[in-house]
């Protein structure tokens, strides 16, 4: 695709001129030189050129003359996308509104990288309470299908909305935000127990084996008998 990048020919006190339309000798886009470009005659602000093939995510632009380079100046300021973000699943989909719970959101043409103004590439905001530019905690695209984040929380329970945005659009899942509540004991199975410890109902024995009484045992009443 056709870009346009706009620049400056301010002179650091070397050149006479820094930059001119007809001194380019080279653009650079992700380290990759474009396969073409097209100085604006006359100008020393704008150029045209093809964004080369094969590279993902936010990259550099990189101009070249015969005297100097842009340098740092062209860092992080275009990013590749395959197309529209698309959210398949955010899990887990459940979580307390007291805690900030680990979440990944699943899908596709996630944008890693942050812009050189800051921004990230690709951003996710949650609905809570109302407010849909909630912002989640340590967001990370940890693959084009893949976003890593800490959920916020929230003073209402509800299903909320959960929205994540690139360049390229935007795409909305859904986390469901649940009130903690006070703990009831309905039943306790088994409900007795006898202060020994024994259970009701259950019989122990014990045998003594010794040669001269036989075969000793004591039963649960407290009576002993040979064998």
């Amino acid at each position: 695709m056709n870009v346009t990048i706009a620049g400056s020919a301010s002179c650091d006190g070397t050149y006479g001129s820094a930059f001119q339309y007809n001194d380019v000798t080279a653009v650079d886009i992700g380290g990759t030189q474009a396969p073409s470009f097209t100085v604006t005659l006359f100008s020393t602000t704008q150029i045209t050129g093809t964004t080369p093939p094969g590279i993902s995510g936010v990259t550099n632009v990189e101009v070249f003359t015969t005297n100097n380079n842009s340098g740092g100046s062209g860092n992080n300021i275009f990013a590749y996308i395959p197309g529209g973000p698309s959210v398949s699943g955010v899990g887990p989909q459940i979580g307390l509104t007291t805690v900030a719970q680990p979440v990944t959101i699943s899908g596709n043409n996630f944008i890693s990288g942050t812009f050189a103004n800051g921004t990230p590439a690709t951003t996710v905001t949650f609905n809570c309470n109302g407010v849909p530019n909630t912002q989640p905690l340590n967001a990370i695209v940890t693959s084009i299908g893949s976003i890593a984040l800490t959920a916020p929380t929230c003073g209402t329970a509800g299903a909320d909305q959960v929205t994540v945005m690139t360049p390229g659009g935007s795409s909305s899942g859904t986390y469901q935000y649940v009130a903690p509540g006070t703990p009831s004991v309905t039943s306790i199975s088994p409900s007795t127990r006898h202060p020994s410890g024994r259970h009701p109902g259950h019989h122990f024995r014990l045998e003594l084996h010794r040669r001269d009484l036989g075969d000793v045992r004591w039963h649960p009443d407290n009576r002993l008998s040979n064998q």
